[in-house]
């Protein structure tokens, strides 16, 4: 397990450099210009989607094949794909957080919406849960139709559900950890999947 969170870091600091510079930019935007504060939004989207991005260059690395004489099993392959998927979301969290205490410690503290912390959380986990699955059951190119459809109707879904992470009155939403416990259930039912899935997948 430790080996495969290695190669992971490895794959993201060598291959997906320019990921980790608009990760880097995202946030640093939000906390300049109080107005972008939905650039934290984006921390979150970029940090759910990044396991699938990792897959697409496995799969393009015929990864999968060499995997499968390594002594690692395919439930250890998802398992450690989503725990370092949760790593990125609470770090895509703890970043946000941070961007919303900068308008506290600035006098903007209309603009720091726990709401929209939240819901960065909450998006982040939705997004790799709902790819993750239909990624390890079909391959990055089978799905990758399936995969657009569900960016866009998550990312439409998130902008028209943000009335519910905060009342309009800045108090907090009671619901906002309902909404939290559910999103973590959708991602361990999303794990079971994708363990199922994967090991049922052919890989050629």
């Amino acid at each position: 397990m430790k080996a495969l969170f290695r190669k992971d870091i490895y794959e993201i600091t060598t291959s997906l450099k320019s990921v980790i510079l608009i990760w880097l930019i995202f946030p640093i935007v939000a906390a300049i210009n109080p107005n972008a504060s939905y650039f934290v939004l984006y921390i979150g989207l970029l940090a759910g989607t990044l396991s699938s991005t990792l897959i697409s260059y496995e799969e393009r690395e015929k990864w999968p094949l060499f995997a499968g004489t390594l002594p690692v099993s395919r439930k250890q392959i998802v398992t450690e794909r989503y725990l370092l998927t949760l790593l990125l979301v609470l770090a895509a969290t703890a970043i946000g957080g941070l961007v919303l205490l900068s308008y506290h410690l600035r006098g903007y503290s209309e603009y720091a919406s726990i709401g929209l912390l939240v819901q960065n959380f909450s998006t982040s986990l939705v997004m790799p849960s709902l790819l993750l699955p239909f990624t390890y059951r079909y391959g990055i190119e089978k799905s990758r139709y399936i995969v657009m459809f569900l960016v866009i109707g998550i990312a439409l879904g998130s902008q028209s559900l943000s009335s519910i992470f905060e009342r309009k009155d800045g108090i907090m939403d009671p619901t906002l950890p309902l909404i939290v416990i559910g999103c973590l259930v959708l991602f361990g039912l999303s794990y079971l999947f994708s363990v199922k899935w994967y090991q049922q997948h052919d890989i050629a």
